[in-house]
């Protein structure tokens, strides 16, 4: 079972690869012209590692296409990764043709596009030890690179410069753009390029004969390589080790490393390695006294560099074929690879060879200073453009700011009067409203007239009953002091209870206090308004219950506007109670509550009554909207109650329509607003 599970799961990456394959190839069957090239370029991309020949075959095709368009972007895409492919196959003459086409129709000088493709065209001249034109082209990558202020781009091409001139030989100049590469790295934080680097200063202690620090670099190297698990990057290293070994004459422990490497490089199907790798082992074996497993794994190699075409893995092998050859007594075999050696070596270091590299560092230096002069130069001419253009956008400003003021100054009477106009018709509207208010006030004042006549009626019969009984103290002779302060003192006390009534009132039915943001007592609030409304919930016979928290802090708004609210919302739960023919209600019962939540003060005005239809629910805080006959509301108390509510930053809203019906009000505590 686990056996199975175990190649389901390898084989399931091949399968998800052959249906996304599937899907393009059917894709590409059913496309039109637009879509082809486009498909085609995703097909390649997905075979360039497995099977980079079917990859350049379709896009050959996409390329022929390409050209006819005028779809240029596409076009250099197509080429890149056709040279990309031929690469991996090493066809570096295809490739060199198909990134030099692409260099034709890349028009931006200064593009990630272009700096890729010379960096491509150097590594390819290297492969073909064409140093003088490798340099050339990475030189040319530079100088792209620093345009872009790529810092990534400009480490790796100083790295190739560095190649270039390390296999010329020179290693003061190869020390030179290593170190400037690997600053570069350490800046960047990249562990795997700082590797490399690391790498190429160990081949410059090696080729100085300077072992110890050579073999420091290369295990700082290693290291970081096997913690980043990059076996191919780590393949190198390990040659770069068992050379060095093999200088030291350790042949067994150089050995090793080169069949490490070799394996490593075989897993990757890296034949460049392979062949390099090779050529070691023939070496070691040829001084551990072993030559015919010397000549085989020198002839190996030979077939494999033949294959990639690497002029410097055959120049080296076919040396120590010659001596290997002279060493058996095989004169003929051993002129021969000499002549082979000697023919290709002079291809490809000649003293013009050096010529051109150093002509071609000059000329890079030179056009250096010449980017930087035209640099300045274009700076300078276009400050004078900008400053040109900045007077000519002047005056163009000026005259339409001319023109603006013109005809501002032909409608500035015309919108004054409109602005007036909407101010008068704001402030009518602010009056309206706020008369319709004060309306509503009076109105509730007027249905709660019966109740506060009671509330005065009672302390003014106190009043007369004392003072019928002062008059009767006043004929006994002497009158009783003591029995006539007592009589004055509840008098008094009368008088005090008619003067709150009637302030309270006169406050309540006055225009009120604007201020809607102050700290005040909810409770006492809506103690005000039950006082008011008690003689009318008693003449009708409702049974109030109050159910009041004792902990709420203070409310931010205003008392009376809260007052009025409370005031609405118990005259419309007497009328609920009420009846109306149609609906009589079970019980008259109506409870007040307060309480807080989360960060506001809640009042809940519950009534037993046979609730609100849900067919108006949604209308019920509309202004004018009544249920009751013609001339017995206003419509304007929930409507009225509700904006009050939205002013002072709270809210009124129906909790439940029926059994019971509970309307709440929430207002925001002072301490939280």
């Amino acid at each position: 079972m686990k056996r199975a599970l175990v190649i389901v799961l390898m084989l399931a990456p091949i399968i998800i690869f052959a249906t996304l394959i599937d899907s393009l190839k059917m894709e590409l069957a059913h496309a039109d012209d637009d879509q082809r090239c486009s498909l085609m370029l995703q097909l390649a991309s997905l075979w360039m590692d497995s099977a980079p020949d079917s990859a350049i075959t379709i896009l050959d095709s996409a390329i022929t296409t390409l050209r006819l368009s005028t779809d240029t972007s596409q076009l250099i895409t197509a080429l890149i990764k056709a040279g990309d492919a031929s690469r991996l196959m090493h066809h570096y003459a295809a490739a060199q043709t198909y990134f030099q086409e692409a260099l034709t129709y890349n028009v931006d000088e200064s593009s990630p596009q272009q700096a890729y493709i010379f960096n491509a065209l150097g590594n390819i001249s290297e492969e073909l030890c064409n140093f003088d034109s490798a340099l050339g082209y990475h030189l040319s990558s530079l100088a792209t690179n620093l345009e872009l202020e790529d810092l990534t781009g400009e480490a790796g091409a100083m790295n190739n410069i560095g190649n270039i001139y390390f296999n010329l030989g020179n290693t003061v100049k190869a020390e030179e753009y290593y170190r400037q590469s690997l600053k570069i790295k350490e800046e960047l934080g990249d562990s795997l390029a700082i590797a490399g680097s690391l790498g190429n200063l160990g081949n410059i202690s090696f080729q100085r004969g300077e072992y110890p620090k050579a073999l420091e670099y290369y295990n700082q190297a290693k290291a970081i390589m096997t913690r980043q698990k990059d076996t191919e990057a780590l393949a190198l290293f390990l040659n770069n080790l068992g050379n060095l070994y093999g200088e030291m004459q350790e042949y067994q422990r150089a050995r090793e490393h080169f069949e490490q490497s070799l394996a490593y490089y075989r897993d990757a199907q890296n034949k460049r390695g392979i062949a390099r790798t090779l050529y070691n082992l023939g070496n070691c074996s040829y001084y551990q006294k072993e030559p015919e497993l010397a000549k085989t794994y020198f002839l190996q190699a030979l077939d494999d560099a033949k294959e990639i075409g690497s002029k410097d893995i055959l120049v080296a092998a076919f040396l120590s074929m010659a001596n290997l050859e002279e060493e058996q007594n095989h004169p003929a075999a051993a002129l021969r690879y000499h002549r082979q050696y000697t023919a290709l070596k002079d291809s490809i270091y000649s003293e013009e060879t050096n010529t051109a590299v150093s002509e071609l560092q000059m000329q890079y230096e030179m056009e250096k200073q010449n980017r930087e002069k035209e640099r300045y130069r274009l700076a300078a001419e276009k400050q004078k453009n900008a400053n040109l253009r900045l007077a000519i956008g002047l005056m163009a400003v000026f005259g339409a700011g001319l023109f603006i003021f013109w005809q501002y100054r032909t409608k500035v009477h015309i919108n004054c009067l409109l602005r007036d106009e909407i101010a008068k018709a704001v402030q009518t509207q602010k009056d309206q409203q706020q008369i319709i208010v004060h309306q509503a006030n009076l109105t509730a004042l007027g249905e709660m007239a019966a109740g506060i006549a009671h509330e005065i009626n009672q302390p003014l019969q106190n009043i007369s009953l004392s003072a019928e009984n002062m008059e009767f103290s006043l004929s006994d002779s002497p009158p009783d002091a003591d029995y006539l302060r007592e009589k004055i003192s509840y008098i008094f006390q009368d008088i005090a209870r008619i003067r709150t009534i009637a302030e309270h009132i006169s406050l309540f039915s006055s225009e009120q206090a604007s201020e809607l943001h102050q700290p005040f007592d909810i409770n006492e609030s809506i103690t005000n308004a039950l006082f008011m409304m008690r003689k009318q919930y008693e003449l009708d016979g409702i049974h109030l219950q109050r159910d009041l928290a004792s902990d709420i802090p203070p409310v931010m708004g205003n008392s009376y506007k809260t007052e009025q609210i409370v005031l609405n919302m118990l005259t419309n739960a007497r009328d609920a109670l009420r009846g109306d023919g149609v609906c009589i209600p079970p019980e008259k019962k109506v409870v007040v509550r307060s309480f807080v939540q989360d960060d506001s003060a809640v009042i809940e005005v519950q009534d037993s009554g046979c609730g609100i239809s849900a067919k108006i629910q949604d209308r019920i805080f509309h202004p004018f909207f009544t249920t009751k006959e013609v001339g017995q509301g206003s419509g304007l108390g929930l409507s009225i109650s509700y904006g009050i509510a939205r002013e002072m930053g709270g809210s009124v809203e129906l909790v439940s329509a029926a059994n019971p019906t509970i309307f709440r009000i929430l207002l925001p505590l002072w301490e939280k607003a």
